[in-house]
């Protein structure tokens, strides 16, 4: 069931419309947590968010229910969910997504049930919906919590071109977080299809397609937050993870582009940046030059523990 169906059109009162879906199976532990990370950036934006739950019997719906009654009152926001049997989180973030009434030049992104949005994000991505045109596709740092403390903020200086080779795969390049990624709805029509055959690793893939029609531009400020928890399918399937990375591109293949990237031009990242008020993009070499040493040094490491191993 569903307060509304997806697809249908409301006016957007002059603000920046952003699309968000959050898949979920079995959420009752977290899920309000991350409809209200969501919720709160509301104001900045004309909202629209959709919960697609694969069918759970823990609670989820009556939690859906309730946040149904309660944003309704919220006329910034245009909440909906339904409940059905899917083929798995790529089959349900498909599906929804697909099924958003969105413009192509509107951003959309996915937060799973147990992550979060973090204040000011949904603010700066409608700030760059209007104000830059020239952004589609929009990434910040890693920031990993636990028990509802942060562990990890680390930004990730990334080239399009590392995304490009399939080289963010946390052994060449350090992973690209999902939780934060926004995209306009073209990129995603464009790039779609590369989560079909995916279980786990299909924002790798999404990446690697994304990367073929549009530079990734990042900002230094944390968008998204990863729970990490114990059981979870991100963490317990980590290498199921990595063989279907393996599967879509052998490691020799990834480990030649690497090395091919480290030998020709100097490469950068496309940085965010606010100034005297306005947003402008510029140009990072010296943190990817820096990224560069450190994974250099790391692949160093292993392959010194795989020779003495």
């Amino acid at each position: 069931m569903c307060n509304r169906l997806l697809g249908q059109h409301f006016s957007s009162g002059g603000k920046a419309r952003v699309f968000v879906v959050t898949p979920c199976f079995n959420a009752a532990p977290t899920l309000a947590q991350t409809i209200a990370s969501v919720a709160q950036g509301s104001g900045a934006c004309e909202l629209y968010y959709h919960v697609q739950d694969g069918g759970s019997t823990d609670g989820t719906v009556d939690i859906l229910g309730q946040h149904e009654r309660e944003l309704s009152q919220d006329g910034g926001i245009h909440f909906t969910w339904n409940s059905a049997p899917d083929k798995g989180m790529y089959d349900a973030i498909t599906r929804s997504l697909d099924s958003m009434p969105a413009e192509p030049d509107d951003f959309v992104a996915w937060i799973n049930a147990d992550d979060l949005l973090l204040p000011g994000t949904l603010p700066l991505v409608a700030r760059v919906t209007l104000e830059m045109p020239e952004v589609q596709w929009l990434g910040g740092p890693q920031y990993v919590i636990e028990d509802n403390t942060p562990v990890l903020e680390r930004d990730v200086p990334t080239p399009t071109e590392m995304l490009v080779q399939g080289l963010c795969d946390g052994v060449h390049w350090r992973f690209l977080q999902q939780e934060g990624s926004f995209f306009r709805y073209s990129l995603w029509q464009a790039g779609r299809h590369a989560l079909q055959g995916f279980r786990l690793a299909g924002d790798w893939s999404l990446w690697r397609e994304f990367a073929k029609h549009a530079v990734l531009h990042q900002c230094r400020k944390p968008l998204g937050a990863f729970r990490r928890r114990e059981g979870q399918l991100s963490v317990a399937g980590f290498e199921k993870y990595m063989r279907e990375v393996d599967t879509a591109l052998a490691p020799e293949e990834r480990e030649r582009a690497f090395a091919a990237l480290s030998r020709g031009p100097e490469l950068c990242r496309l940085l965010v940046r606010e100034r005297f008020g306005r947003l402008r993009v510029v140009r990072d070499y010296r943190g990817v030059r820096k990224e560069f040493r450190r994974r250099l040094r790391a692949l160093e490491r292993r392959r010194q523990a795989d020779m003495n191993g």
